[in-house]
């Protein structure tokens, strides 16, 4: 895994890698958090399951990467849970 941060910008780009091929890049910016969703199929109810990335400046050096995992209802949140952040900075990876 490949973090570079950039602190002008106030952006973190992301790339994981394995066995030598890159799985997947993106970018964490604060100003546009990314949010994946994917609909729950149900014959009953229109529901979606989204996981939301938010990133933030930690000093000068460090970044914390948070993610919300949430569940909407017809475009209504009807619940949410907080994941433990990472910290991400010049002393290495840890969970914050």
């Amino acid at each position: 895994m490949i973090f570079k941060i950039n602190l002008f910008a106030g952006n973190a780009d992301i790339t994981i890698n394995y066995e030598g091929k890159t799985l997947t890049k993106m970018t964490l910016d604060p100003k546009k958090p990314p949010s994946v969703c994917l609909p729950v199929v149900s014959k009953y109810t229109p529901l979606d399951l989204c996981v939301k990335f938010n990133a933030k400046l930690d000093g000068l050096t460090d970044m914390k990467i948070c993610s919300v995992l949430y569940c909407s209802n017809d475009g209504k949140q009807i619940m949410q849970y907080d994941f433990p952040c990472i910290k991400a900075g010049a002393n290495g990876v840890s969970m914050a």
